[in-house]
């Protein structure tokens, strides 16, 4: 029991370390009450509005939403799962959701951790490791923004691999059981295009094994070991079935699936019209400059942020010759919000520099220096390759391959993530440099070759990058730049290289501070564990100097202030106070088809999500951008009101109720011909259908009954109940947004299932229904999501089950495995060094 409790003890003291710094750097969120702001969250509340509503009324959430874009599968925004992983996921998280930061960073670090241990990595080293890593800008920058997902799904990359390794070392329960609980609580995260990323890489190492098993003669127990994990793999995949299925079925009718029209080859959208997945120029609209890419040594090498700006630096030229060349304090003002800002490199704006901190990259070089075998080969491709997708159409000799033959790679966007993705595998590799220049097996002589190597090609590096500064134009022969009177583009260029320059030649002293205690560890001979200690407290420095440069106290406000985003203007509760069962709001007041703060209080024809249904985006490009002309199509919606600027509140005369009788229709050849008849069309009187969807209608002659009357009677956004009577069979329009009733949605007439609704007006719900006093229920019930939850629930307790199952069979078996510990007593012997030193003269 003794010797257990000791080989556990540093895991534990591992663990209250790596909370104690992730408490104390969100000091203001964990101790002082207040919150961060984290915009997409901020988005996310709004769009989950309705359906917290809901179920806090049913004790159920709903399936569809009517909260933004005039109705959308809820399950895309707020998902309810019997995943059992869901309580293992908010264990990890100290019982917290995905977006408080401190638990968030805490999990990123824990995992890298845990990878450590797997490699062998003295647990101090990990430790050391785990800190810069889970401090990294790119980390604060998805927390200020409040990308949780993304932020999560990272946290899981390195417990992924590590579970991965003890497959392939033989330890076969706990490492498939460990892989597919890992696996399946990343994708619980549901940010698909890490786990995407990451799969890409773990693909390359299943290549690395299987060329090494096939000359070593050990094809058997790689091909046992591959198949565990992809078993564990479709576990995985099992335990999050239900989610998967029903957004791989919404993808089909998104901006990421196949428009129905044909005449445009690309929208601005980013859908690929007529085709499959998005259009290259959306997808890698946000590319990673490959000339940037030195801010991953130099922090402010192409000015580091969009959000800062050296109009409020007093000290700056820029703010000096501003006060020189504006006429007026307005024309101050405008010229500093257009002009002024840090950043000037290719991408259109940014939070944060990709910094992976000039520490870690000189101990990434060392590694490849020092470190042998297929993983130090892996860690150093996968690096490089995310590094390359990251650069985008930047690299698009490659990029565009991926794009257009490989699986999947054109269903994602903002591909400079991957950089997130890169700075793990050159941590890790880091990591495993470090160790490696402190093994007593490692020569003296090796040790000295690769501590030139790596502090040779990192100085060097900088050094290219300060001299490259002096041939730069900082941006000022951008085309925006043209009308700059010279005496402010000469001072925003000076404070630009300013910039560049302060940060250079900061890496290049903490470089050098580390390549100097490494020298002197080999030429006057300590302990390893003070060098240990002494390289990773600098490179925590590093790390967290430049983080904090960009979460700062400014970033944190009062509760009461973020609820004030969220609470109704005078012109919401205007419109609240109408309390008919289900209308429609456009708020025009702020940018209607980005933000969902409309949705806090309306059902709202705007939102805020990465994947719009296809036809809705269409609209919005062609029609719904131009509210005056096209009022009408808003009307057919139902979109009862408008929010202008100042909050001012506009009714909308062509609102047209829940559903109408509509006396006219033309069926048309095509859906472009559908889509362009909305130009002229009164929805009032008449429908225009295309030829696909008009089987069930053509060649019929309506009786328009002019007494007919038909309303909403009962709302939930799962279940809309209506009453009408007709004396004749009559073409019904609902005021819905069209998604195919093979994906869940159903007509029922008097409580018997009638037939399927069509699509009518390019995006609307059409029937026909009989004649006579009846009641209609339309109602949300997609197969993709109730049998994809049976099989998710099953699939997850057989995840738990081989997981804990094999952790526990392990320790039964084996015991609480050796903390891996430096040689503690090892020092570098002078005559060693010596030896080494004179065997160089002799050669020479």
């Amino acid at each position: 029991m003794n010797s257990t409790i000791k080989k556990i003890v540093p895991h534990i003291a591992a663990f209250f370390i790596l909370m104690a710094v992730s408490f104390i750097w969100f000091k203001p969120y964990v101790f002082d009450g207040k919150v961060l702001q984290q915009s997409d969250n901020v988005q996310a509340m709004g769009m989950q509005a309705e359906m917290r509503k809901i179920s806090k009324e049913t004790g159920k959430f709903p399936l569809w939403t009517n909260s933004q874009f005039a109705g959308m599968p809820a399950y895309q925004i707020l998902y309810s799962t019997k995943n059992q992983l869901k309580h293992v996921f908010k264990a990890a998280l100290l019982g917290n959701h995905m977006s408080p930061p401190h638990t968030a960073i805490l999990l990123v670090m824990m995992g890298f951790y845990f990878l450590m241990i797997v490699l062998g990595v003295d647990w101090r080293i990990g430790i050391l490791g785990a800190i810069p890593f889970g401090l990294s800008v790119y980390y604060m920058d998805l927390v200020i923004a409040g990308h949780s997902t993304k932020l999560i799904a990272i946290g899981y990359l390195a417990p992924i691999v590590g579970a991965m390794l003890l497959v392939f070392r033989k330890k076969y329960l706990l490492g498939g059981g460990l892989f597919a609980l890992f696996f399946g609580l990343q994708m619980y995260a549901n940010h698909l295009q890490i786990t995407y990323y990451l799969f890409l890489c773990l693909g390359i190492f299943g290549l690395f094994k299987l060329v090494e098993a096939a000359k070593n003669g050990t094809l058997p127990e790689f091909g046992k070991a591959a198949g565990l994990l992809i078993f564990a793999s479709l576990l995985a995949i099992g335990t999050n079935f239900g989610r998967l299925w029903t957004t791989y079925e919404y993808s089909k009718e998104t901006i990421r699936g196949t428009s129905e029209l044909t005449k445009a080859n690309v929208s601005s959208s980013g859908s690929a019209q007529g085709g499959d997945g998005l259009s290259k120029d959306y997808a890698f609209d946000w590319s990673y400059g490959k000339m940037e890419t030195f801010n991953l040594l130099i922090p402010n090498f192409v000015g580091g942020t969009s959000s800062k700006s050296f109009a409020s630096d007093r000290s700056s030229e820029s703010f000096k010759a501003l006060g020189k060349v504006a006429k007026s304090q307005e024309e101050a003002q405008q010229l500093a919000q257009q002009f002024l800002g840090h950043y000037w490199g290719p991408q259109r704006f940014t939070g944060s520099p990709v910094y992976m901190g000039v520490v870690l990259i000189f101990l990434f070089f060392l590694g490849v220096f020092l470190v042998k075998g297929m993983l130090k080969n892996w860690l150093l491709l996968s690096t490089l390759l995310m590094i390359m997708i990251a650069w985008g159409s930047n690299f698009s000799i490659v990029n565009y391959m991926l794009f257009d033959y490989f699986p999947m790679f054109n269903k994602f966007r903002a591909v400079s993530m991957a950089m997130g993705v890169s700075f793990f595998f050159m941590v890790g590799l880091g990591m495993l440099g470090l160790q490696e220049f402190l093994r007593k097996e490692v020569s003296v002589a090796n040790k000295q070759k690769g501590l030139f190597l790596a502090g040779g090609v990192t100085g060097g590096l900088i050094l290219i990058g300060l001299l490259l500064s002096f041939g730069f134009d900082y941006g000022m022969d951008a085309p925006k730049n043209a009308a700059l009177p010279q005496l402010l583009k000469d001072a925003l260029a000076n404070d630009r290289a300013g910039l560049l320059r302060a940060d250079a030649f900061r890496s290049l002293g903490f470089v050098a501070v580390a390549f100097g205690l490494m020298f002197a560890y080999l030429k006057l001979g300590f302990k390893p564990l003070f060098l240990a200690l002494g390289v990773g407290v600098l490179a925590i420095v590093d790390m967290a100097g430049v983080s904090s440069r960009f979460l700062t106290s400014e970033d944190y406000v009062k509760k009461q202030q973020l609820a004030g985003i969220s609470q109704p203007s005078q012109g919401d509760q205007q419109i609240m106070a109408d309390k008919d069962l289900h209308y429609r709001v456009a708020d025009w007041g702020s940018y209607p088809f980005t933000s969902a703060l409309a949705s806090y209080h309306h059902k709202s024809m705007g939102g805020y999500h990465a994947a719009k249904l296809m036809r809705f985006q269409e609209m919005v490009e062609t029609y719904l951008n131009d509210p005056g002309t096209y009022s009408k199509l808003y009307g057919m919606l139902n979109t009862k009101y408008f929010i202008g600027q100042g909050q001012r509140v506009s009714r909308n005369p062509d609102a047209l109720g829940n559903a109408w009788f509509v006396p006219n229709y033309e069926v048309v050849p095509t859906v472009d011909d559908e889509f362009e008849a909305l130009r002229t069309l009164d929805p009032r009187q008449k429908a225009v259908i295309a030829e696909k969807y008009a089987a069930g209608i053509k060649g019929q002659n309506f009786q328009y009954d002019s007494t007919a009357q038909i309303r909403l009677t009962s709302y939930h956004p799962d279940e809309m109940v209506y009453q009408y009577s007709a004396k004749s069979p009559q073409l019904t329009l609902f005021s819905e947004v069209y998604y195919p009733p093979s994906k869940g949605w159903k007509l029922y007439l008097d409580g018997q299932p009638m037939d399927d609704f069509t699509k009518a007006n390019f995006i609307l719900r059409a029937a026909v229904l009989p004649a006579g006093q009846h009641e209609v229920k339309m109602v949300f019930e997609p197969k993709s999501y109730y049998t994809g939850e049976t099989i998710s629930l099953i699939s997850s307790i057989l995840v738990l089950l081989l997981a804990f199952g094999g952790l526990g069979m392990y320790l039964k078996n084996n015991g609480m495995p050796e903390v891996a510990h430096l040689p503690e007593g090892e020092v570098v012997k002078k005559e060693e060094v010596k030896r080494t030193v004179s065997k160089k003269k002799k050669k020479k």
